[in-house]
């Protein structure tokens, strides 16, 4: 790694990326993620009820709240394998806990890409003795880790705070994959968390889940939830902090920079969503409730009427005002307001006058952001999406 390329890493944790040949591609397609001793560990995984054999594995070695390693593929989902996916994904939990002298439920395990397929074993085995052997030189190279896990992503993801509390340093890593078949419920598609922060395992669970829900939760690129996604995090304590152990201000300050990285990297999904070309913030604003705002930014994040016009840089408003109206929660057509970042089309549910230079000006950014003022409350929330292209086709007719 070149130094201009080393990146900010929490104290206690290594992590290192592989090439072992499971992907198409000549990229590493194996990580490991390791803290130096078991530490205080938090998971939520898919709600699709198919659920890919890592899912279930990780689900059970993750109850006691605490791990150590999480080890990842790229290049195979080994979901929909049956029996002997689950005992693949076992046995990866097994061989790396065997090469690392640990208990096999301190480890973790993830998979990504295609469903169906089943691990290349001998492969797999090859990358944890490689990713197993940066760990024992004490070597780390946390953007290979990052690499390791994309699939059809076009770049790393990867983002980081550094903040204090009460005089000790802490760091918050984290990294995470995702471009296609992405509406996450419950979590995200394959993200990995870590920090040095001292934090008991039950506050790290609630901190996290609070996090995913204002920021992978309100995140789409097509509507669909995958049958592996998992978001893991992991607290080591080497900061030196006092425990955080009660929801006081040092809790208060982690929540802030958890729920500041997580955003992060939730907006890079939809930047980098497969085949786009703009970001989309859809934000709901005065709304009855939270999840009326939420169920109408979904809605319009999801309607594929609106991502294409978005792409082809039309504004047609009308496609905003369908969205809303089919997301099933009740609304006043003649009270709603439309905007495309701050100029006005839509007053009262009826077009107004606005520039077309203007609109044409805020069509062509890389980002755009759709206000949609319900005008019956005082909740809100934004919805994270892209605009959907010829090249998102043409990505997943090819996909095998």
């Amino acid at each position: 790694m070149k130094k201009k390329d080393r990146v900010v890493f929490p104290e206690g944790f290594l992590a290192a990326g592989t090439d072992a040949g499971i992907s198409l591609k000549r990229k590493p397609d194996m990580a490991i993620f390791y803290s130096a001793r078991p530490c205080a560990a938090a998971g939520f995984f898919t709600a699709n009820r198919v659920k890919a054999a890592p899912v279930l594995i990780s689900k059970k070695n993750i109850g006691d709240k605490r791990a150590q390693v999480i080890i990842v593929n790229s290049g195979c989902a080994n979901a929909c394998t049956g029996k002997k996916g689950f005992e693949d994904a076992l046995w990866m939990t097994e061989y790396t806990a065997r090469k690392l002298k640990i208990k096999p439920a301190d480890v973790l395990v993830a998979s990504t890409g295609l469903i169906g397929s089943f691990l290349p074993v001998s492969k797999i085995k090859a990358g944890i003795r490689d990713l197993c052997g940066y760990v024992k030189k004490n070597q780390s190279y946390p953007l290979e880790a990052a690499e390791a896990i994309l699939t059809t992503d076009t770049k790393k993801k990867v983002a980081w705070e550094e903040f204090r509390i009460k005089g000790s340093k802490v760091v918050l890593w984290g990294t995470i994959k995702g471009a296609g078949m992405i509406q996450p419920k419950l979590a995200t598609m394959l993200g990995f968390i870590m920090s040095d922060i001292n934090i008991s395992r039950k506050l790290l669970e609630v901190s996290l889940k609070r996090a995913i829900d204002k920021s992978f939760n309100l995140l789409t690129v097509d509507g669909q939830t995958s049958t592996n996604d998992t978001v893991f995090a992991m607290a080591g304590g080497a900061a030196g902090n006092s425990i955080i152990d009660s929801e006081n201000d040092d809790f208060v300050v982690w929540q802030k920079h958890i729920d500041s990285l997580t955003l992060k990297l939730a907006r890079m999904i939809a930047e980098d969503g497969e085949g786009a070309t703009k970001l989309i913030e859809v934000r709901v604003v005065n709304a009855k409730t939270a999840g009326d705002a939420r169920d109408i930014a979904k809605s319009i994040a999801n309607s594929v009427l609106f991502k294409t016009a978005i792409h082809g840089k039309s504004a047609n408003w009308g496609r905003v005002m369908c969205a809303a109206g089919n997301a099933g929660v009740s609304i006043n057509p003649g009270r709603i307001d439309i905007s495309y970042d701050d100029l006005m089309l839509v007053k009262n549910g009826s077009a107004i006058n606005y520039s077309e230079n203007r609109i044409k000006r805020i069509l062509r950014k890389k980002e755009v952001l759709v206000t949609v003022d319900l005008k019956s409350g005082s909740s809100g929330t934004s919805v994270y999406t892209c605009d959907l292209t010829r090249e998102y086709i043409k990505i997943n007719a090819d996909y095998n």
